[in-house]
């Protein structure tokens, strides 16, 4: 019984989603030598992937996929997409392994989706619902902010301008949505803004149901999914893309929280921590 196998009975009869693995940039493999000026544009993610793909995709598929006869609640995601081509090239290397293993008659229904954390990929979601594998999107919001706003995410030179609730991240993030589920798939989201509070009712608004949160932050992320009413931030949507600053995005979320009379008081302590 593989690793795989292992987490998938673990979570039996609930989805379990395996990404491929995300190597490259600010996660780099021990076991390859790679050296670039500039990482975070470089061979990283799917791009890694197809071109070690005899070293380290392969390998990964035929665990994956031997885990998946199994367990039919695994469903692999593609890191740091930017056009469909790249998918349809993964999805051929999934065919020939499956080939190699004997298995391809048994793999007919997995469930592929792709993390949405460039620019490209989110303007390109249109495309992206064409490939019949394709069942959901996942917001890697941490690679997206960085690159939407231009800002190194690990240089701490910048963290005072590099934020999650930008509006100009917001805009892109509500668009690709709504696009997305227009055409059937299913939306989810991670990285660090999934795992703010104050954010919560605004992902809630855009349409996502689907949440990958730090598990620190699981309860008082329950906490303000509880009391949110969700139609009183459908109309806050546009306000939201409009403001101009990450603070004055808060200020609304927490006034239109106080206009329906939520209990704040477990937020606002948790926001008065973090801020410490």
């Amino acid at each position: 019984m593989n690793t795989f196998t292992k987490v998938a009975n673990f979570f039996e009869g609930k989805p379990v989603i395996i990404r491929a693995p995300d190597l490259g940039a600010d996660k780099p493999p021990l076991f390859i030598s790679i050296r670039e000026d500039n990482p975070l544009l470089g061979l990283r993610g799917i791009r890694f992937l197809l071109e070690y793909r005899n070293d380290v995709l392969k390998p990964f598929l035929k665990g994956f996929l031997k885990a998946y006869t199994q367990s039919k609640n695994l469903k692999l995601m593609i890191p740091m997409v930017i056009k469909p081509s790249e998918v349809y090239e993964f999805i051929d290397i999934v065919h020939s392994v499956a080939q190699e293993l004997n298995i391809s008659d048994r793999i007919k229904d997995l469930e592929l989706g792709i993390m949405i954390e460039t620019p490209a990929a989110a303007v390109l979601i249109d495309k992206f619902t064409k490939i019949p594998q394709l069942k959901f999107v996942s917001f890697g919001t941490n690679d997206l902010t960085q690159y939407i706003l231009a800002v190194d995410r690990t240089n701490p030179k910048l963290m005072r301008i590099y934020n999650e609730l930008e509006p100009s991240v917001l805009r892109v993030i509500a668009k690709s949505v709504d696009e997305a589920k227009k055409h059937g798939l299913k939306v989810e989201i991670c990285g660090e803004l999934a795992s703010k509070p104050i954010a919560i009712p605004i992902l809630l608004a855009f349409g996502f149901r689907s949440l990958s949160v730090n598990p620190r932050y699981v309860g008082i992320t329950k906490y303000v999914i509880r009391n949110t009413k969700l139609q009183q931030f459908k109309q806050l949507i546009n306000m939201v893309i409009d403001i101009d600053k990450p603070s004055d995005v808060e200020k609304l979320v927490i006034k239109t929280l106080h206009s329906y009379n939520a209990d704040l008081r477990p937020l606002l302590l948790f926001l008065e921590h973090r801020n410490r």
